[in-house]
């Protein structure tokens, strides 16, 4: 099936391959976005990324990458509201693709009424409005994609911003990236057979089992990137988890619980790794090794940006043809639509 191109493509009716292979072109786009906004000359106090779903991805490898760059502490935020101490001297970036996600709009008016700077994020809809109507800076993306697929603009956008307020330097790293990405993206491709490309291979060891991905540092949005796309993408049911955390409390399910053997546990890994991580990471495989299967990615690249996209990007390959697998058409997500309708009755 995997080594099938005309079959690949009967499946997969809305060109889902399409979106993912255009990451690299999404990152390089989203610096000419962003240069020459009119953003905000301050010093923030701390930033505080709002997004849902998709939207908010971005802000999480943001914070996983420079967490330990600046000095200032970066917060994604998944709710309605902005946590108490968000005030004038917090930048706020509120993140939507379609620029109608109700929470982000929420964050957006008390964000607005907490007198924080604004930066917004969208293709589009309200949250454009919302914006020019207040005189925010705002990244304007091209329309048209899932909000999961436009995972390029929403990361590279967000760090841009950072760099137009002089924070911190982003491009060389992005550029490195993008790299990376162009070539490792040659080996993941349709017309490469099964047996030389890592994405189908990945993708047929999930195919009878229900995967749990493992991040560590800073691969630790990049494993919840994996749970989402395999959500959304496959229609399956996928969990993502970090160490060490996991080996205070998750591991001792791991070693009573007999079930282990209808999952596999899927380990990013880094050959940077230092000593202590790298001795967590393989106990822990020792022993769930012993009730499920396992398995390592291991990432390329020179920076940890590098690294990091390249293990995101490739899960996003392993999200699709585990779709093609399962017969199922990746793009369509009608149990979100349907949630969204009852619960708000809008525009996702």
């Amino acid at each position: 099936m995997l080594d099938n191109p005309e079959k690949i493509h009967s499946v997969d009716k809305s060109n889902m391959l399409g979106v993912i292979s255009s990451l690299p072109t999404q990152i390089e786009r989203s610096k000419v976005l962003v240069t020459g906004m009119n953003v905000p000359h301050f010093n923030p106090s701390t930033v505080i990324i709002s997004g849902m779903g998709g939207s908010s991805v971005g802000g999480e490898l943001v914070r996983d990458w420079l967490s330990n760059q600046v000095n200032i502490p970066i917060m994604v935020n998944r709710n309605s509201g902005l946590p108490r101490y968000a005030d004038r001297n917090t930048l706020a970036i509120m993140v939507s693709y379609s620029g109608n996600t109700n929470e982000t709009l929420s964050c957006a008016r008390h964000a607005w009424r907490k007198g924080c700077q604004i930066v917004g994020i969208a293709s589009g809809g309200k949250l454009e409005k919302f914006c020019k109507s207040n005189d925010f800076p705002h990244v304007l993306l091209p329309p048209g994609m899932p909000p999961r697929g436009a995972i390029g603009y929403l990361f590279s956008s967000v760090a841009y911003v950072l760099q137009e307020m002089a924070l911190i330097r982003v491009e060389e790293d992005i550029h490195e990236a993008r790299s990376v990405l162009e070539e490792s993206q040659k080996h993941w491709t349709v017309n490469v057979d099964t047996d030389e490309n890592p994405a189908k291979k990945t993708a047929k060891k999930m195919e009878k089992r229900t995967p749990i991905i493992y991040g560590h540092t800073f691969y630790n949005a990049v494993a919840r990137r994996w749970q989402t796309q395999i959500n959304e993408n496959a229609k399956t049911m996928a969990w993502s988890s970090e160490l060490p955390e996991m080996d205070h409390n998750e591991v001792e399910g791991w070693a009573g619980d007999s079930k282990g053997k209808k999952f596999i546990s899927v380990f990013l890994r880094d050959k940077h790794e230092n000593s202590e991580t790298r001795s967590q990471v393989e106990a822990t495989m020792e022993i769930l090794g012993k009730r499920s299967k396992t398995h390592e990615v291991w990432s390329e690249g020179k920076t940890i940006l590098s690294r990091m996209l390249h293990n995101l990007y490739l899960g996003d390959y392993v999200s699709f043809y585990l779709a093609v697998l399962k017969g199922v058409d990746p793009t369509p997500v009608r149990a979100i639509m349907e949630v969204k309708k009852k619960v708000y009755s809008t525009e996702y």
